[in-house]
């Protein structure tokens, strides 16, 4: 079989279920990036449309990354947050999901260091008995002149 037959006979076959995989890849991908041009453009239905595509994959990881739901809640939202402002820096060369990762990853892990620091400076406790530094009752004098400051 010459070469032009063998190339004929590929181009008659019909694509396989790799080519209809790839073709729908590359139709989610032309769509994302009008989205997010649009959405670089300020539309806001747009930048919603890519929320709603992503909203589950940057929850899973916000899940992984710290471990509550509430704080994934949070993360996943505050990760969007920062998408919409920084979408203007996004050049498309990568999936949308793709350039939240890191996102998503950074902002978790700088909550996480402002938590631990915030923990170590804070002490909670639910018994004040710890704090009392046994002086009794204020005197019946200190009362008069908190209330003549709050007069003036």
């Amino acid at each position: 079989m010459g070469e032009v037959a063998l190339m004929a006979e590929l181009e008659a076959k019909p694509p396989g279920p790799l080519a209809a995989a790839n073709d729908a890849r590359d139709e989610r991908r032309a769509r994302e990036r009008e989205l997010v041009r649009r959405a670089q453009g300020g539309d806001v239905a747009a930048f919603e449309q890519l929320y709603r595509d992503n909203v589950r994959r940057v929850f899973a990881l916000s899940m992984r990354m710290c471990g509550d739901a509430t704080r994934a809640e949070e993360l996943t939202q505050d990760a969007f947050v920062r998408a919409w402002q920084r979408l203007p820096d996004f050049r498309c060369e990568s999936a949308f999901s793709s350039w939240m990762h890191p996102l998503v990853v950074n902002l978790a892990l700088t909550q996480r260091r402002s938590r631990l620091r915030y923990e170590a400076r804070v002490q909670s406790t639910d018994d004040l008995a710890a704090f009392d530094r046994g002086q009794g009752t204020p005197e019946p004098a200190a009362g008069v002149d908190l209330e003549r400051a709050l007069q003036t």
